[in-house]
């Protein structure tokens, strides 16, 4: 098939490939048939939508057959969208909508190309010769008449009035080139040869197809470039498990589908989505009416119960699993059912999750039934588990023996917290790829994050107005005080501004006793209430006692633009105890050479917040947090600039009488530990037996 090398010649020259020959980013090949980039790149990876596939599809192709219409993906889902001689088939007054859905569907740029009405001569000559012969009109040609070839400015103006999005025209391989390619495939005389030298000779066509890009061409081909480009929802890397997150369902419309190994299933209507003989994926062939799964629970045993997690608050249901798997035996007459069908994580995610706690719970030994239920089911004959304490009792569980000792005690709960964490880390990484791309605007709502207590003096009269007197404006600033304080109300509601928002917590919290572990938390539940009444794309932290530069949100956009990053930061100025100064900020980023002011994100991140019971991993918040944001794999820029005043501590440090610089090397004990274990309620990790 010479031809179809011809017309990817230049697809490939644009594609990027790893050493290997691998593609470097996610592609959606629409109107592909079976083979499509494959004929020219037989090993790549990619997704291909077509209104049917005949024959067996390509193997490193993932094929959805899609009826006319919208595609069946959401915005910004492949980083790249090849769509080769598809155009002409389109009705001429739906050209132009056609292109504009490509473009919705693609994060960075469409590849878009086919045959203008200058063409017109060879489909005559194709039609002369079958007719000649008395053979049938291939189908493709009957719809060339049946719409038209579009003009070249017909094309053009389609490609350049996409919003969001820059046109530039590529070079096609030579026009005369092209037309002996067709011929060649056509004629019957050489179309076997053809078919032939296309298959043991790729490399080779594809370079002189390629060199041969000069000259002019019949056919007409666009990049058609959104302008900043966004993070494609559907990674290379993960292209199985990512695409049915980005899908459609053709049924009900939803979003996200539930990847399953005949295909993958919607979540809200149960819709089927199978896989034919082919091996493509049937995206439309059944109503959801016929299509209602349900999962039988395949235990005989007496008891059902039904645990139905909120999978980010790991509160609600690693007790109640921890507990169940340490506790049963394989002999046990109760089965536990989670139910993994709600939720946006996904089934692989939540799969990971449960075999991570049952596998810590268990420590090599076996346990009870646990069955998790990934497609939708009848709750007839299940039990909901609603605490661990009802779980508890109804399986006669004994009573778990806490820790003895202090250094037992400390040691256990560390353990628990940090296989709590690396539970987290996973959902962390899992909602970051789900996020929404937060550049929808070329000037983001930017918001900033102030905590306070009993400290508005500094708060009104240096941080405040060195926020709003900055070089960007579009800002909004959210102040949120640790408890009530009349104090602080009235001086932020005084602020003659509507860009600032006060608000405060109904109770101060309570924070660890020693001071060293309330230094590394203080103020954090204030500081999360304040990101969550944000309303902005990107975030930037600031403390109610220091100040930005003019340009500090000016230079972090930029830097995130530039790099195309969701966590940036720059330095700052540190005052220290003795009243000198410091500049602080280096990359790569690293503990003790980041402060927590200088840092922005986007709201990609906004779900990693900062966690109130860091101080038993022995970790300060804002580190914390900037460790947790880039470990879910967000793309991180370092500013070289000065975007940040910190002046030294004060405020709710005077709680202990003491300062930044003490606290640091206090010496923590493992009694005041568990005082602090008791005192902010993360005791309940003593529950949870651990054997090593």
């Amino acid at each position: 098939m010479l031809n179809w090398l011809s017309r990817y010649a230049f697809v490939v020259a644009e594609l990027g490939f790893d050493q290997e020959g691998k593609l470097l980013e996610s592609v959606l090949d629409v109107g592909c048939g079976p083979h499509g980039l494959a004929c020219a790149v037989p090993a790549a990876e990619f997704v291909g939508v077509d209104l049917s596939f005949p024959g067996a599809v390509a193997p490193g192709m993932i094929a959805l057959r899609n009826a006319p219409g919208p595609l069946p993906f959401d915005d910004a889902s492949f980083e790249t969208i090849i769509c080769l001689d598809v155009l002409e088939h389109i009705p001429p007054g739906q050209r132009r909508e056609f292109v504009h859905e490509l473009t919705r569907v693609a994060a960075r740029r469409v590849l878009i190309a086919c045959p203008s009405s200058e063409a017109a001569w060879i489909d005559d000559s194709v039609r002369n010769l079958y007719r000649s012969r008395g053979l049938p009109e291939p189908g493709w040609l009957s719809e060339h008449d049946e719409h038209g070839l579009p003009t070249y400015a017909e094309i053009r103006e389609a490609c350049e009035s996409a919003p969001g999005f820059a046109a530039r025209e590529l070079q096609m391989t030579n026009g005369l080139l092209s037309t002996m390619a067709v011929w060649a495939d056509m004629f019957p005389e050489t179309g076997g040869q053809a078919v032939a030298e296309s298959q043991e000779y790729v490399s080779q066509w594809l370079d002189l197809f390629t060199v041969g890009r000069f000259g002019t061409c019949y056919r007409k081909g666009f990049a058609i470039e959104r302008v900043p480009a966004r993070r494609p929802k559907v990674l290379v890397s993960d292209l199985r498990e990512r695409l049915w997150r980005a899908t459609r369902c053709s049924a009900c419309g939803a979003s996200g589908l539930l990847a399953r190994e005949w295909g993958a299933l919607c979540r809200e209507c149960a819709h089927a989505v199978t896989r034919e003989a082919t091996g493509a994926f049937d995206m439309t062939a059944t109503s959801p009416d016929t299509q209602r799964l349900t999962t039988p629970v395949n235990s005989d045993r007496s008891q059902r119960l039904l645990l139905t997690p909120d999978w980010p608050d790991l509160r609600s249901w690693v007790p109640m699993l921890w507990r169940y798997v340490a506790g049963t035996s394989p002999d046990s007459d109760c089965a536990l059912c989670i139910d993994g069908v709600a939720g946006e994580l996904g089934l692989h995610t939540i799969q990971e999750l449960v075999a991570a706690v049952c596998e810590r719970a268990a420590d090599g030994r076996p346990f009870g039934d646990v069955i998790l239920l990934d497609t939708p089911y009848e709750r007839e004959g299940l039990s909901v588990v609603t605490g661990t304490d009802d779980l508890v009792g109804r399986l006669g569980l004994e009573p778990v023996a806490r820790p003895i000792g202090v250094d037992a005690v400390v040691g256990h709960a560390r353990a628990i917290k940090q296989t709590l964490d690396s539970l987290a880390a996973t959902i962390e990484r899992r909602l970051y790829e789900l996020a929404p791309d937060p550049w929808v605007s070329r000037t983001p709502l930017v918001t900033v994050r102030i905590a306070t207590w009993k400290g508005h003096e500094a708060l009104v009269r240096r941080t405040i107005p060195s926020v709003l007197s900055g070089t960007y404006q579009n800002v909004e600033v959210v102040v949120c005080s640790d408890g009530p304080d009349p104090a602080a109300r009235a001086a932020v509601e005084a602020v003659e501004d509507p860009r600032v928002r006060y608000t405060e917590l109904p109770e101060r919290p309570v924070y660890p006793a020693q001071p060293w572990s309330f230094w590394e938390t203080a103020g954090i539940y204030a500081m999360n209430e304040a990101v969550a009444q944000g309303r902005g794309t990107f975030i930037a932290p600031l403390d109610h006692d220091d100040a930005f530069t003019k340009d500090h949100v000016e230079v972090l956009l930029r830097a995130a633009a530039e790099n195309r990053a969701d966590f940036i930061y720059g330095q700052a100025l540190m005052e220290d105890p003795d009243g000198g100064w410091r500049t602080v900020g280096t990359e790569p980023l690293q503990f003790g050479h980041v402060t927590h002011g200088a840092i922005m994100f986007s709201s990609r991140l906004e779900h990693v917040r900062l966690d109130p019971d860091c101080w038993l991993r022995n970790e300060p918040g804002d580190w914390n947090m900037c460790r947790r944001a880039t470990e879910t794999g967000a793309p991180v820029a370092f500013a070289p600039n000065v975007v940040l005043a910190h002046f030294k501590e004060r405020g709710s440090l005077a709680e202990h009488g003491d300062s930044e610089s003490t606290i640091r090397f206090a010496n923590r004990q493992p009694l005041e530990v568990v005082s602090d274990l008791e005192r902010t309620g993360l005791d309940w990790l003593l529950d949870l037996p651990l054997t090593r």
